[in-house]
């Protein structure tokens, strides 16, 4: 199943419409009183007046739009007089982002992820691994309880090999000052994707950092084909089952995991 519409119900279908033409940067080339679409492509954004009066007291719902440049789309809304809730703001798990409302006062954010740029608001946010943060990830995954270290995969040489083969797949949460907080490895064969040593630093936790690690992480396999990923955990890591199980992997009682070391020296 799939969401296939949100639809805005209101008192004033085109001053409605105005605004959201305003803000996405569409025109529909639409005058209908009744009722409007405004984006078409998946999931579907219509505005709509069905007879009855609406007190405009929404609590309940928020809208998020992604945006190329989140500090650019605010300047130009200052511009244009739009009631901005909170300006930009720099997220620990990895976006930067603002809130504005609409004219039936509906929340809006729009939200931009952050590149490797630091930001100026105490963190850089979530960035792609470099054999260069080699040495602070190495720290970081042997502090962290539960993690299953091993002396030729996880050596430089092997981070580097793994690295070069996913390239695009790897990634640090990194603060302004350069300290590494947090770092997710996964990478694919071409039709499964791998999780690998996602690790939070015992100060950054309880931030969303994880799931903003994994979320990149997901994204980046999406992007180059790849529909279902895997990982292992050990039975006894009670803090990083839950966490996987909260982000819907599941555990499989139907298999059983066999592996064989090829380089018996």
């Amino acid at each position: 199943m799939k969401l296939g519409e949100i639809c805005l119900q209101t008192n004033d279908v085109l001053k409605m419409a105005k605004f959201y033409k305003m803000l996405l940067k569409v025109d529909n080339q639409s005058q209908d009183e009744i009722h409007q679409a405004m984006i078409t492509e998946e999931t579907m954004l219509t505005i709509y007046h069905d007879g009855s009066r609406k007190d405009n007291r929404n609590q309940n719902i928020s809208i998020a739009f992604s945006v190329d440049d989140v500090d650019k789309e605010y300047e130009r809304l200052l511009a244009l007089d739009v009631e901005i809730i909170e300006g930009p703001k720099t997220r620990p798990w990895g976006v930067r982002n603002m809130s504005l409302y609409d004219p039936d006062r509906n929340t809006i954010y729009l939200r931009s992820r952050l590149g490797s740029e630091r930001e100026a608001s105490g963190t850089a946010g979530i960035r792609k691994m470099s054999i260069h943060d080699y040495d602070k990830v190495y720290k970081l995954w042997t502090s962290t309880p539960g993690m299953g270290m091993n002396h030729l995969d996880d050596s430089r040489g092997g981070i580097e090999k793994y690295l070069m083969r996913n390239p695009n797949t790897c990634f640090v949460s990194e603060q302004a000052d350069g300290t590494l907080d947090g770092v997710i490895m996964s990478g694919h064969d071409g039709r499964r994707g791998y999780i690998y040593h996602l690790a939070v630093s015992m100060e950054s936790r309880g931030q969303g950092i994880g799931k903003g690690l994994l979320e990149h992480a997901v994204e980046a396999l999406q992007q180059e084909g790849i529909q279902k990923a895997a990982l292992v955990v050990f039975s006894d890591n009670e803090i990083g089952n839950q966490f996987w199980e909260l982000q819907g992997f599941k555990v499989r009682n139907d298999l059983i995991y066999r592996n064989r070391v090829l380089d018996d020296e």
